[in-house]
């Protein structure tokens, strides 16, 4: 297999010609001479993360994981939170650990740990706000493994989020008709976004209801005879950014 580069900072000077080294690692995560450098290296490589800022085109130094890691995975979170997962390290070759990074305050935290340990898993955000954990090499006769795994957050909403305001305000809509509403979040920095993936309610549907389903999200009913104009008791909560 063809190895794979992984650029890694040695300091956090900005300008240093020698910032960034690069560490060839095999692809096949049980080749011996990736063992080693796996434990050697990279979880310590890793260990110390950087974040970027897109203004600037640099990077810099931010929160460090509480356990060296390599091989791990992560997913952004309906809240705005990082899920790190899995990993191998020079104490456990597979790991069930799980940390959460908050990019409000450039920390890492300890969640609930996976039921099975493992690494270079696959982990993907579901509609409904839960992380999809599959795959990946683990304590299996053939190192890998068939076992997933869900990951549900104890919270979806982001942090930052202030508030959410839901459009159009009015409506006219006649019984059995229907209209598309979005929903637009305000964040403590004052700027506004519209939401994805958000939860939408009713709080009388004896006039109006909303779909939550991933084929019509967002999607309100008429269900009372025509008002002219009415406010839709509609709202939404749980979202995150798009």
């Amino acid at each position: 297999m063809s190895p794979q580069k992984v650029d890694a900072g040695e300091n956090d000077q900005p300008g240093n010609q020698e910032d960034v080294q690069e560490v060839f690692l095999p692809c096949d995560p049980h080749h011996e001479e990736s063992k080693q450098q796996a434990a050697g290296n990279r979880a310590e490589l890793l260990k110390q993360l950087r974040s970027s800022d897109p203004a600037s085109g640099t990077f810099r130094s931010t929160g460090s994981l509480t356990t060296a890691t390599g091989y791990q995975t992560a997913a952004l979170l309906n809240n705005g939170m990082v899920l790190v997962a899995g990993g191998h390290s020079n104490s456990a070759y597979y790991m069930a650990n799980a940390e959460l990074y908050d990019t409000a305050t450039a920390a890492f935290t300890n969640t609930g740990s996976l039921n099975f340990a493992r690494y270079l898993e696959t982990e993907t955000l579901l509609n409904n706000g839960m992380v999809l954990v599959v795959g990946g090499y683990g304590a299996s006769p053939n190192y890998r493994l068939a076992i997933d795994e869900l990951y549900e957050p104890a919270t979806l909403t982001p942090p930052t989020l202030v508030s959410i305001t839901v459009a159009p305000k009015t409506s006219t809509l006649s019984a059995g008709t229907t209209r598309r509403f979005i929903a637009t979040g305000t964040f403590s920095d004052n700027s506004t976004q519209q939401l994805a993936s958000v939860t939408w309610s009713s709080s009388d549907s004896t006039l109006a209801q909303i779909s939550n389903d991933a084929s019509n999200h967002g999607m309100g009913l008429a269900v009372a005879p025509e008002l002219s104009p009415f406010r839709p008791p509609l709202e939404a909560s749980a979202a995150r950014r798009r």
